[in-house]
């Protein structure tokens, strides 16, 4: 049955809108309009929001048919009495961070961002408390100012449907310029971004609905950011509320604190369940549980009361208003938290309980669940009587896992919050420290905070200033836990923000490791960023590398670590192997052909990077930026025309690479190896097109005071800071070179050699030619037992060959009363045994003697110095006595009876019609004589003196050049096979960076060698007193 939903049409009608303009108002589609008027399609919650505060109707919002329990749920949906840009307006007001707001309301850095986009709303409880602070602090409610001191500071802004209204001066880029009043104002946006129906219209880039115009007066200059506030947003360190409110994470005394807190639980409660190794299957997701837990606790009555509300208005559609009460992206509806069940005294009940506990969170919080698997272990923990005892430890107030901090009664802070990264950190260390119990290695290298701040500012430091308003896309596509991300948003906002500029970064990962996939998610839930969360993509089957979540997707910054030396022959398979890969981002064409980006499979590591270039955006003024952490085989291994080595070429010879800088060693926490970050732009400034920075930063550290694993260094602010300004100044110093792209670039030149041959028909020659169709040794145990019946009549000894081939190695085993009984019999391979019981193989090698033979009674047995006389001798000799032999048997034949002699003729290969070719003995045509006529030849190449040359992309005078200077003087004889020319690509920071150590002089030398001398007679000395006269 259709719905009355008439009253939009009324109200639409009545303020003189189309369709269009009120779906331009709300973010829906002239369509969506025209379906809600009809009543063919029911508004969602979020969207009947919008709707409301769009048609300026509060009691109209439902229709008349709607009960007033349905009416209070929706309400509860929808209602605030701030709007976003009043809570950001008296936030700034009063001076203070989004994080210190947010400390003192009780909830995430991130739901205070989503209140002030309009993501989603306070619940009453939470409203309360801003009003309070607002009013106390003497901000105020803006919306209640007087029309005078409104018309203070507005500047007109026109909406699609023409009129008139007053734009908040926060919403305009701070550089103090209205908004021109004759054109709908919007917020930047990148054109290419499809927001859905009902999401922000201020972050879609709509026009700004009424209900998002603030009327506020002209607010006083706002101080600069301090950076004790930590979101980047204006504020005062000296504000009276700044100390109370400020929020500290942790620090390394803390996470070492909680690593040893979380390992002694695994110990203490695990110890005889698991083995140390699976001590991660459940840790890891009861970490994520009980920081869930810790934001949801505040708000569990709401939760449960708007449940209620909701199931009782018939209401199915609920994940809106359930995370509007909850005050975060996710939810819990089941009655119990953690505490409610650590006081359970029977553990099936407990099981039970805690069962439905799990049921009872959001889809998004399900999935993390689900990737950890961490229903699979419920059984044995109840089963063992540690359930309860696992839940009370991890309920110790001593610990705050949450990432908001405890506070104390004077509002100083207790435990400090556990931020994202955070938290990431103290997982990895968890996971390192399982592993190494159970003899395993971590695998995948976890990247540090300072490391990825390095990586970040690289990305979105030399383009600051250009950050424009509007939306970017961010994304990793091997996010771990989704750190990177986190750390690189950061920067962007705090980049922007200093610009005076307001962007909003949407985050896309995958990930297929289960268990940080996991946490990832969760993360981005306790963060608020549910949206973000969605477009986070995880689990067993989600290999970026055989399965992208993203094809065809564009992004604006991308960062990422990959894991190194990692196989990826599985994901190689799936795609159809090396020659069936179809996949468009490993197999481009480049300057006319194709190249094949496929590496080998035991490392598949520069293959992220081929799919992150093959994502950027070419359309947008900024382009993409690109910055991704390697090992040093990603600058090198590789021949011309290889996997790795086409994948450097195309981003060199496309211009994208930008800089490469070499990171500390044991810069990691798993490994020590040397690590390069690789930073591509494919929008370079003009000082930097057509070249390349190199950045030695390897001795850019500050020793940490205890090791974290392999990690033994921190990269410190001041050493960011210097890497930073060697990338700013782009000049040559001892730590920075600038070089042309084309100056990695080499040629792989393939050089060749003529085959020089002496020949003779001996009888031992001849003989050898009985087994020329391989396996000589098998074939003459076989041609000793059986004779010559194999050749002559074959099916007379077939049946006894097929019975000597089946006991092959039967009886070499050694005695028969040593060694295992059953010891298996050794036999040759299928394919071996078919091709010794084939007769033609056995009839070929018969008819080469017998051809031979003749040969040698024809043209005797002496010694033949030119091999093409003795080629051109053996030619007429067969056509006199009618013997045919295929070109390849005929080969055969010549070699077996030839051997090379470097002061024979070279071997012509092929002899060229007159004017059909230049002689050029470069390219391997020189002329020769033949018969007395003067004629071009190609000699026969000997591979056994072929060579390979690498010839630098910028050698003045090209291949030519090169090999008269560094081949013929050696080599007269040798020539180039231009077919074989390829061109590769690598990279040596040894060769550019290396110091060599200064050598000692001899006086020191020998003043060293008088020194030990004198130590020697003074050891002697005393060892001889020691003992005393004899």
């Amino acid at each position: 049955m259709a719905s009355d939903n008439s009253w939009i049409r009324e109200k639409r009608q009545a303020l003189g809108l189309s369709q269009k303009a009120l779906g331009d108002r709300v973010g829906a589609t002239q369509t969506q309009i025209s379906l809600w008027e009809n009543g063919k399609v029911e508004p969602r919650r979020d969207q009947l929001a919008v709707l409301r505060r769009a048609l300026g109707d509060e009691a109209s919002l439902l229709s008349p048919s709607n009960s007033e329990v349905r009416a209070s749920a929706v309400e509860l949906v929808t209602a605030s009495a701030l709007t976003p840009s009043d809570i950001r307006n008296q936030r700034l007001a009063l001076g203070i961070s989004q994080q210190a707001l947010a400390d003192h309301v009780g909830v995430g850095q991130a739901t205070i961002s989503m209140w002030e986009l309009g993501r989603s709303t306070p619940t009453a409880a939470q409203l309360e408390q801003l009003r309070s602070l607002f009013k106390t602090a003497g901000a105020g409610d803006r919306r209640c100012s007087s029309s005078s001191r409104r018309s203070q500071s507005q500047t007109e802004l026109v909406l699609d449907d023409g009129k008139p209204q007053r734009q908040d001066p926060l919403l305009a880029p701070r550089s103090g310029k209205p908004a021109p009043s004759t054109q709908p104002t919007r917020l930047p946006t990148r054109p290419d971004i499809v927001t859905p129906a009902g999401s922000s219209p201020a972050s879609a880039g709509q026009a700004i609905p009424r209900a998002f115009v603030v009327t506020s007066p002209t607010p006083s200059p706002l101080p600069q950011p301090s950076k004790a506030l930590g979101d980047g947003h204006a504020g005062t360190s000296s504000h009276r509320d700044g100390a109370a409110l400020r929020s500290l994470t942790v620090d390394q005394a803390v996470h070492n604190k909680i690593v040893s807190f979380i390992w002694g639980i695994a110990d203490d409660v695990l110890r005889d369940l698991f083995v140390r190794g699976k001590y991660r299957d459940v840790i890891l997701p009861m970490c994520v549980l009980r920081r869930l837990d810790a934001v949801l606790e505040p708000t569990k009555k709401q939760v449960l009361e708007t449940k209620e509300m909701l199931d009782q208005a018939g209401i199915t559609e609920q994940t809106v208003a359930l995370c509007s009460a909850s005050g975060q992206a996710f939810y819990n509806t089941s009655k119990f938290s953690l505490r409610d069940l650590k006081s359970r005294g029977n553990q099936q009940q407990l099981k039970a309980d805690f069962e439905n506990y799990l049921d009872g969170f959001s889809q998004n919080v399900q999935d993390v669940l689900n990737n950890f698997e961490f229903r699979n272990v419920l059984a044995r923990l109840s089963k063992n009587d540690a359930l309860g005892t696992l839940i009370e430890k991890f309920l110790d107030p001593d610990i705050n896992l949450s990432p908001n901090p405890i506070l104390n009664g004077n509002h100083s802070v207790k435990h400090p919050a556990m931020d994202n990264h955070s938290m990431g950190t103290v997982f990895e260390e968890l996971v390192r420290k399982f592993n190494e119990e159970n003899n395993e290695e971590a695998g995948e290298h976890w990247t540090p905070r300072d490391a990825v701040r390095l990586m970040a500012n690289l990305v979105f430091r030399p383009i600051g200033d250009r950050v424009k308003s509007g939306s970017y896309l961010l994304y990793d596509c091997a996010c771990g836990t989704g750190g990177m991300l986190t750390v690189a948003e950061e920067t962007l906002r705090k980049l922007a923000d200093e610009h005076g500029q307001r962007v909003v970064t949407h985050l896309y990962g995958q990930e297929i490791n289960p268990e940080t996939y996991a946490i990832c998610k969760a993360d981005m839930l306790l963060k608020g960023e549910g949206e973000n969360a969605d477009r986070i993509v995880g689990g067993a089957e989600w290999s970026t590398l055989s399965h992208d979540a993203f094809p065809a997707q564009e992004f604006d910054f991308m960062l990422a670590n990959p894991p190194y030396g990692k196989s990826w022959k599985k994901d190689l398979e799936a795609m159809g192997g090396k020659d069936g890969m179809r996949d468009p981002r490993f197999k481009v064409m480049h300057k006319g052909e194709e190249l094949s980006l496929v590496t080998r499979s035991s490392d598949g590591q520069l293959l992220f990077l081929a799919n992150m270039a093959s994502k950027m955006n070419h359309k947008s003024a900024l382009g993409s930026r690109i910055a991704e952490v390697h090992n040093g085989s990603s600058l090198f291994t590789g021949d011309a025309g290889s996997g790795e080595s086409n994948i450097r070429r195309w981003l060199f010879e496309n211009d994208w690479v930008e800089a490469i800088v070499a990171l500390p060693l044991k810069l990691f926490y798993n490994t020590g190896i040397a690590t390069y970050v690789w930073v591509l732009s494919n929008r370079k400034t003009g000082q930097r097109k057509g070249k390349v920075q190199l950045i030695d930063a390897t001795q850019r550290f500050k020793p940490l005071r205890k090791n974290l694993g392999e990690k033994s260094c921190e990269l410190s602010d001041e050493d960011v800071q210097r890497v930073l300004a060697a990338y700013d100044a782009f000049a040559e110093t001892e730590q920075s070179k600038i070089f042309a792209n084309e100056a990695f670039g080499y040629r792989k030149v393939t050089v060749d050699r003529p085959l020089r041959l002496h020949s003779r028909l001996t009888t031992k020659a001849i003989e050898a030619l009985r087994f020329a169709s391989g396996d000589e040794d098998i074939r003459r145990v076989l041609y000793d037992e059986l004779g010559d019946a194999l050749y002559d009549d074959f099916a007379k000894v077939k049946a006894t060959l097929e019975k000597r081939l089946a006991d092959w190695g039967a009886g070499d085993g050694g005695d028969e009363d040593e060694g295992d009984e059953e010891a298996p019999k050794k036999g040759l391979p299928e394919k071996k045994k078919k091709k010794l019981l084939d007769p033609k193989t056995w009839e070929r090698d018969g008819r080469l003697v017998e051809a031979a033979k003749k040969l040698k009674e024809v043209l005797g047995d002496g010694v033949f110095t030119d091999h093409n006389e003795f080629r051109r001798r053996v030619d007429a000799a067969l056509d006199k006595l009618g013997i045919k032999l295929g070109a390849a048997d005929q080969k055969q034949l010549l070699r077996a009876v030839s051997w090379r002699d470097e002061s024979a003729p070279p071997v012509i290969a092929k002899t060229l019609k007159p004017g059909k070719a230049t002689p050029d003995p470069l390219l391997g045509r020189f002329e020769a004589t033949i018969d007395g006529k003067r004629c071009v030849v190609e000699y026969e190449s000997d591979s056994d003196l072929r060579d390979n040359e690498q010839v630098p992309l910028l050698e003045e005078g090209g291949i030519e050049a090169f090999i008269r200077r560094e081949v013929l003087p050696y080599t007269p004889d040798a020539w180039v096979d231009e077919s074989k020319t390829q061109i590769g690509y690598e990279v040596s920071f040894t060769r550019h960076f290396y110091k060599p150590q200064r050598l000692r002089t001899l006086d020191e030398i020998a003043a060293d060698i008088v020194a030990a001398e004198q130590e020697a007679e003074g050891l002697l000395e005393g060892l001889v007193k020691r003992r005393g006269p004899a």
